[in-house]
Order: structure tokens, then C-alpha cells, then sequence
């Protein structure tokens, strides 16, 4: 992903400072709980805040065009007059600031390097994911630890895409058991079976998940594995384990993240008559976290002690596995259950993902 999208909306920093010095700018504060709004017959512009939601007509200087931020600071002008929304405003909004908006325009990736509150997560998760409608998006985000990082995104993709990935998978003709380690054996610590689909194989699905992962994870979709899918019958399981290996380090195959997608829904209880999926939860025994599958909702964790932007971090370094992401599938009690992982690199790996 770009370090800027100005064709996508967003008002990047070198297009704010130009702007800010055509126009020869002196801003004052619109302060918590205050609205002061300029409207001028040469700009409409409209400021809303409302269940912290900010909107603002940016004309650019001298080209007359326009842009409208998706967050971060906003900036109206007449000639010389104008207005502006600080960040101590944006953050009492639930709107991240300059500095964490910069992260994300910056592939977010010294976002996650360092502790965060539960309201940071959930800021960035929003803005990284629901670029439409952050502000929605807030509501379908829960952080189940703090540090190390444990998220449930819901909704992150639609019931129509996962039909599709499952639809993939099955006429792939490659689905076999699953395996496990450095040597990939098959193991009864692991029951299920697996397929793993290249972009042109599910290509809409494919890169919207690529996509998103990589703006969840600050990383860019090349650091990416193909996606692999994941069928349970009733009984089959995956045991405790963590997804990186110290052993990895050796292969050039370091799992820094994990993203894992439900493809469909457990119900809470088996129904006379009806073969749904109950069971079949990722438990995580270090917080004693039992998740739900739920179709279109992602977990997102990170699998070892060093992230990018952590202190002494480096894209080359020896990663040490995080024993608290220890997690397993737990059994299914009936049904059937399918998710699809994307496990995410510290480099580009080589496996042509793209995102869009």
C-alpha cells in the first residue's frame, strides 16, 4: 500500500502543509463540546460532529479541486480565514490525531511496536479496516487483551465473499489433511484438512482479505502467505500450539501475525434436525478466551515478542515466538467449520499476493 492515496480521499501531510501555506493560515480551536462553523457563498463548508464524526470540503490551493479526509485533521479556507479541528478535539471525538493518522498513511507500521489502550486499538482498528465508516466500525471491534494485542474484528468481510472462499476451496480438488511443524507431517494434533488458494483462485475475496489484513497489520500484502482454508469435520480439532516456530527463523518463513477468518457461524446450540456447527471455538488458554466462530469476523494477534516498531526491531532479525499467542481450534461438535488464514511476514515472501 502507498504511503499516500490521494486518489482515494486522503489528505496526506506534504498536501495539508502546501495548502495550509497557499492559503497563509492562522487556525483557532474548536474545544470540546463547542461548534463554530464559517459558511461563505466562494466555500460551503459543513462541520458535523455527532457520535464523533467529523465532515469538511478541502479545496486545494490554486487548482480547484477537492478532497474529504476519511480522519485526521480538518482544514477549511476562505482567502486567509480558517478553521481548524485540533487533535486533543479529534481524539475527544474518537478520531485518531495527526501523529496516529500518519501511522496508518505510513502502512501503520510502528502503529502496534509499542502498549496501547483499549481506545487506541480500537481507533486504529477502525480507521485501518472501515475506511468508509470508521465510525460504525468502532462497534464491531472488541479487544480481548490489550498487550499482547487480541482482536475480534466483526463484519471485516462480507457473507458473500466467505460463501465464495468456501466455494473455492471445495472445487479446488486440493483439499488433504492438514499439517503440521517445519516438516509438515500429519499429526492427530491436528485433524483437519486444508487447501491453499493462490489470488486467481478467489480473486475478489482473496485481495479485499489481503487488503485489509495488510491495513490491519501495518505490513503490505507481499509479506503475506496464499490463503489457506481450513475445513473441520464433527470430532476434528487443532490442539495447542503456537503459528511461528523458532524454526521458522531458519527458513526465511517467520510468522510475525496471524489473521484469521471464520467462514461460517456456530449456533449456540445444536437444533433438532439441523446439522449446524456448534463447537469448534479458538480458545487461548494464557486468557482463558474462548472465540465464537462467527462467519466474516476476523481474530488478529501477533505470534512473536518482537513487532515491527518495537525498540531494536528489524525486518532481518531472529524472531522469538510469543508463548502467550498459544491458541488451539477446539473440537467440533457438530457441522462443519471453515476459516481461512493469512499469516503475515516480516518481508515479501514471494507469493505474488496483492491487496487493491
Amino acid at each position: 500500500m502507498p504511503t499516500s492515496l490521494p486518489e482515494s480521499g486522503y489528505l496526506t501531510m506534504p498536501e495539508q502543509a502546501r495548502i495550509d501555506s497557499a492559503c497563509n493560515r492562522t487556525p483557532f480551536t474548536i474545544r470540546r463540546g463547542m461548534l463554530k462553523c464559517l459558511i461563505f457563498s466562494s466555500l460551503a463548508c459543513i462541520t458535523q460532529v455527532s457520535g464523533a464524526f467529523c465532515l469538511a470540503t478541502i479545496r486545494g490551493a490554486g487548482n480547484g479541486s477537492t478532497k474529504r479526509p476519511k480522519y485526521g485533521r480538518i482544514w477549511g479556507s476562505v482567502g486567509a480565514i480558517s478553521f481548524s479541528v485540533t487533535d486533543n478535539y479529534l481524539e475527544s471525538c474518537g478520531i485518531l490525531s495527526s501523529r496516529e493518522r500518519l501511522a496508518i498513511e505510513q502502512n501503520s507500521s510502528e502503529f502496534w511496536g509499542r502498549p496501547r489502550t483499549e481506545m487506541e486499538i480500537i481507533d486504529f482498528v477502525a480507521n485501518a479496516v472501515f475506511e468508509d465508516n470508521p465510525i460504525e466500525g468502532k462497534q464491531n471491534i472488541f479487544v480481548l487483551k490489550a498487550e499482547p494485542p487480541l482482536v475480534v474484528v466483526r463484519g471485516m468481510m462480507s457473507d458473500e465473499m466467505c460463501d465464495e472462499i468456501i466455494w473455492s476451496a471445495v472445487h479446488s480438488g486440493d483439499m488433504e489433511r492438514s499439517r503440521v511443524g517445519t516438516d509438515l507431517e500429519e499429526s492427530n494434533i491436528r485433524t483437519s484438512s486444508t487447501t491453499w488458494l493462490r489470488g486467481n483462485q478467489c480473486e475478489i475475496p482473496s485481495r479485499t482479505f489481503a487488503h485489509r489484513a495488510s491495513r490491519l497489520s501495518g505490513l503490505p500484502p507481499g509479506n503475506q502467505e496464499n490463503l489457506q482454508v481450513v475445513h473441520y469435520g464433527p470430532g476434528q480439532k487443532f490442539d495447542i500450539h503456537t503459528d511461528h516456530l523458532n524454526e521458522f527463523n531458519d527458513q526465511g518463513m517467520a510468522r510475525l501475525a496471524t489473521c484469521l477468518l471464520y467462514l461460517n457461524t456456530a449456533e449456540l446450540k445444536a437444533m433438532e434436525g439441523v446439522k449446524g456447527l456448534t463447537g469448534g471455538e479458538t480458545w487461548f488458554p494464557e486468557f482463558d478466551v474462548k472465540v465464537k466462530p462467527e462467519r466474516g469476523s476476523v481474530v488478529f494477534w501477533w505470534n512473536t515478542l518482537e513487532r515491527p516498531g518495537s525498540d531494536g526491531y528489524d525486518s532481518d532479525m531472529y524472531l522469538h515466538v510469543d508463548p502467550r499467542s498459544r491458541h488451539a481450534g477446539l473440537p467440533v461438535a457438530s457441522g462443519e467449520k471453515w476459516v481461512a488464514n493469512r499469516w503475515i511476514h516480516p518481508v515479501d515472501i514471494g507469493t505474488g499476493v496483492r491487496g487493491y
